[in-house]
C-alpha cells in the first residue's frame, strides 16, 4: 500500500474562508453571507431559501482530467442544528457529516474527469430562512502516494464501487481512479457495545422475551447463549445504533452453534439487513444506512450460541501504487 503522506498543490479554491464577502461562489436553493463566528475571522453563512432540498454554495475551478484532488472544509450548526452535510463532487460525494454546535471538518478525495470542475458545499436544511455555516474550504491537487477514501454502495447485498460490481477484484475502475491503484477494505471502530460479550449480557445489550421458564438469554466468558421460542419475540437488541444515512456498514454474526432458528433483523425500515440464520458459522451482511438511528437485533427459537456481533462502517481504500 501506499503512505497517508501528501505533497499538496496550489488550492484552486477561490475566497474559501469568506473573509469580507463571499465572492466566487455561486448559489442553489440558498443565499449567502459572510459573517463573523468562522475559524478565524468570518465564514460563510448559508440560508435556506425554499424549505426543502439540499441548499449549496458552488464553485467551478480549473482541473487536470485523471488527477486526484484533496477536499476539505468545515461546517456548523447556525439557526438550524443537526443537518447532514457535505460536499458534491465529480464522481461519487462526500460521505455525510452532521452539523453541530462546534466545526466539524469534512475530508474527501475525487478525480477529475475533465479540464473543469465544480465542488458544492451542501446541507439538507429543509427550514425556511434556517442557517448552516461553513468555513475555510479548500481544494488541493495531490501530487504524490495518497490514500484515498471513497463513499461505498451496496448492490444486492454484494459491496460495489461506483460503477464497478465484485469488490475488492475491479480492476477497471481502479484504472480510471488512480493508475496501477488497489483496494483494500478498511473498517472502522466497533459500533456494537460489548460486541464480543466478553461482559455480561446487560452490558450494551436489551433483552426482549425470554418469559418462559425454560428460556433464558446469558453472556458468558465471550460467548452469548439464547434459548427461546420466538424467533420475533424472544430476541436481543441494542437501541439506537446510529450509522450514518448513506454510509456503508458491515454487519458480522459469529454463530458458535444452533439447534432451530435464528432470525436477524432490526427496527424500522427493512431490507438494510436480515433473515433467518439455521447454521454455525459466520454471517456477513453489507448494507447501505437509510434509517438512523437502528436497532439491530437477533431472535431465536431453539438454542443458538453466538461467539460475537460486530457492526462497522466500511472505508473503502484506492491506494497508488
Amino acid at each position: 500500500m501506499g503512505s497517508t503522506d501528501e505533497i499538496l498543490g496550489d488550492d484552486v479554491i477561490v475566497n474559501g474562508t469568506f473573509d469580507t464577502d463571499t465572492s466566487g461562489w455561486g448559489t442553489v436553493r440558498c443565499t449567502i453571507d459572510s459573517v463573523a463566528g468562522g475559524l478565524s475571522g468570518n465564514c460563510l453563512e448559508m440560508t435556506d431559501a425554499t424549505g426543502a432540498d439540499d441548499a449549496r454554495a458552488t464553485q467551478s475551478f480549473t482541473t487536470v482530467a485523471g488527477k486526484v484532488y484533496k477536499v476539505t472544509g468545515y461546517v456548523k450548526d447556525g439557526t438550524a442544528s443537526g443537518k447532514s452535510a457535505g460536499f458534491v463532487t465529480p464522481g461519487p460525494d462526500s460521505p455525510g457529516v452532521v452539523s453541530t454546535s462546534e466545526w466539524v471538518q469534512i475530508t474527501h478525495y475525487f478525480t477529475a474527469t475533465g479540464a473543469s470542475s465544480e465542488v458544492a458545499p451542501f446541507v439538507y436544511i429543509a427550514e425556511l430562512t434556517k442557517t448552516i455555516l461553513w468555513d475555510n474550504i479548500s481544494v488541493k491537487e495531490v501530487s504524490d502516494d495518497v490514500t484515498v477514501n471513497l463513499y461505498a454502495g451496496t448492490d444486492n447485498g454484494i459491496l460495489s464501487i461506483a460503477e464497478g460490481t465484485g469488490w475488492p477484484d475491479n480492476p477497471t475502475y481502479v484504472s480510471e481512479l488512480i493508475p496501477n491503484g488497489t483496494f483494500d477494505e478498511l473498517l472502522g471502530s466497533e459500533i456494537i457495545a460489548n460486541s464480543d460479550f466478553s461482559s455480561a449480557l446487560s452490558t450494551g445489550w436489551i433483552t426482549s422475551g425470554f418469559g418462559d421458564a425454560e428460556e433464558s438469554a446469558t453472556a458468558v466468558e465471550g460467548k452469548a447463549t439464547l434459548i427461546g421460542n420466538n424467533s420475533t419475540g424472544d430476541y436481543i437488541t441494542q437501541n439506537d445504533v446510529i450509522p450514518v444515512d448513506g454510509k456503508t456498514y458491515k454487519l458480522v454474526v459469529d454463530i458458535d452453534s444452533i439447534t432451530g432458528n435464528c432470525n436477524l433483523n432490526h427496527n424500522g425500515a427493512t431490507g438494510l439487513f436480515g433473515g433467518t440464520l439455521n447454521t454455525a458459522g459466520v454471517h456477513t451482511y453489507y448494507f447501505e444506512s437509510t434509517l438512523y438511528p437502528i436497532d439491530p437485533r437477533i431472535g431465536v427459537d431453539g438454542t443458538v450460541v453466538i461467539n460475537s456481533f460486530s457492526l462497522k462502517e466500511v472505508i473503502v481504500s484506492a491506494t497508488a501504487d
